[in-house]
């Protein structure tokens, strides 16, 4: 693994983002472009943050909600001021 890929694998995240200057998104979007063992990594990355990002944006039905919040309240009760 040379130095650009280290570099490019270290900002992943923060490409995903959006969250770099314009000089180091198109650092590594060249990079990307140039290195398929990164790309297959970036690949990898925008997809799982693609479908965690999709997944919660899932309604959790009322039902649920207000097992949890029973459950919740209930162990207050039981155990107040601890930790769950």
């Amino acid at each position: 693994m040379s130095h650009n890929c280290d570099d490019s694998l270290e900002k992943l995240y923060l490409y995903l983002d959006s969250e770099l200057d314009k000089a180091n998104t198109e650092h590594i979007r060249t990079h990307l472009e140039e290195c398929t063992d990164c790309f297959v990594s970036f690949d990898f990355e925008k997809r799982l943050k693609r479908v965690v990002h999709d997944r919660l944006q899932e309604k959790v039905p009322s039902h649920l909600l207000d097992k949890i919040k029973t459950a919740i309240n209930e162990a207050e009760t039981h155990s107040p001021g601890a930790i769950i």
